[in-house]
């Protein structure tokens, strides 16, 4: 289940000052009524789609280096015999062996995503277990989902002022966990991805959580057989999403109108 909470004191402070200076900020009505009404909207929503997706790029440009500088930064061994049995049971050859005794596993890679698993993981899991893990990285890897999240999350982070671009990225990174489980579990079942799920979740597992753990609650119950329910976003944040929006439309459009009158 996706439970997304606001920041109330940073949301309505930024609230406070972007409507304080819409209505501060009256344009001339000369220049306000120079425009048709379909002019100014589609004007100001250029601008702040335009600003939103400048943002977002810059974003992800910062994120994909943070990403690829970590990835460096780490140290590959030989891949073990027991890693390699289990790369030649399940056809996943695109496997790296890092030198770490926490358990932990991820996919990291834009358009051509590679597996990372640690020794420790190796150690840990039995070979069942250790095949659920690379079935469930395998697919992340097929869906280049490391790039579906650094876009999800680039979105995210630019419209801040937005929730609902929040929901949307948690929404999606649920979502791709569990079809990643489900394919784990169409090939081995779901004791070995459940045994996998519970060593990466231990206390003293702490990087697996950002690869083959998280959402934890949504996946345990599909492990248990119950479906998945799809859920709206809160009230509170399609309210907060819609007052944000209409009001940097709004100032988008002041912004527009003044800018027409310079040329």
């Amino acid at each position: 289940m996706i439970r997304q909470r606001l920041n109330w004191p940073i949301q309505l402070t930024v609230l406070a000052v972007f409507g304080g200076i819409r209505f501060t900020w009256q344009r001339p009505m000369s220049v306000c009524m120079g425009m048709t009404l379909s002019e100014c909207l589609g004007l100001a929503a250029a601008i702040v789609v335009l600003a939103g997706l400048t943002l977002a790029l810059a974003r992800g440009i910062w994120l994909v280096g943070g990403s690829r500088r970590a990835v460096r930064s780490l140290v590959l061994v030989p891949i073990p015999p027991a890693l390699r049995a289990a790369i030649d049971r399940t056809g996943v050859d695109s496997a790296l062996c890092l030198s770490d005794p926490e358990a932990s596993a991820f996919c990291a890679g834009l358009l051509w995503p590679r597996i990372r698993v640690t020794t420790g993981l190796v150690d840990r899991l039995s070979p069942t277990e250790l095949d659920a893990v690379l079935l469930h990285e395998a697919e992340h890897a097929r869906r280049r989902d490391p790039l579906r999240r650094i876009v999800f999350r680039s979105l995210a982070d630019a419209g801040f002022l937005i929730p609902l671009f929040a929901w949307w990225a948690a929404r999606e990174h649920e979502l791709s966990e569990l079809r990643a489980d489900r394919a784990a579990i169409d090939a081995v079942g779901a004791r070995p991805v459940a045994a996998a799920l519970l060593a990466l979740d231990s206390p003293s597992s702490t990087v697996g959580r950002a690869g083959f753990g998280g959402v934890a609650t949504a996946r345990v119950a599909q492990l248990l057989g119950d479906g998945h329910i799809a859920r709206p976003p809160s009230l509170p944040i399609c309210v907060l999403s819609l007052t944000n929006i209409t009001i940097l439309v709004s100032l988008a459009m002041c912004i527009g109108q003044g800018a027409i009158t310079l040329l």
